[in-house]
């Protein structure tokens, strides 16, 4: 039991020292394991209805859920920066294509007479 003790108070205190809120959630759905350990080592039988409670509270609750949630949140972040991303080349191919028609009208007027605004052939 001690080894279970000892690996509980390291999980609770690195999340204190390493402030982010990934690292905090990652400790909570480890402590929540390690507690469902150390609650089925104290009670192996799981004799009552209290018992099951606990245990889908600290394994499915808090160990599988906080990991699920914290996937989610990292999903929306990523998505919302290929969104900005995405966002950004638009912006950029608007500029060099308003560039691109920019070039060739003025390719036009240098070719073009200047009393008769008709285009030389290309030489």
């Amino acid at each position: 039991m001690s080894p279970l003790l000892i690996s509980f108070v390291g999980v609770m205190l690195v999340p204190l020292f390493v402030a982010s809120w990934r690292l905090s959630c990652l400790g909570l759905a480890v402590q929540g394991l390690l507690m469902a350990w150390i609650s089925y080592q104290l009670d192996p039988t799981m004799g009552s209805a209290a018992s099951w409670v606990r245990m889908f509270d600290l394994l499915v609750v808090r160990g599988l859920a906080v990991q699920a949630t914290e996937f989610a949140a990292g999903l929306v972040e990523a998505h919302q920066a290929m969104d900005r991303r995405d966002a950004r080349e638009a912006a950029v191919d608007r500029r060099v294509g308003r560039r691109r028609v920019e070039a060739a009208h003025a390719d036009a007027h240098q070719r073009a007479e200047p009393g008769l605004g008709t285009l030389h052939p290309a030489v």
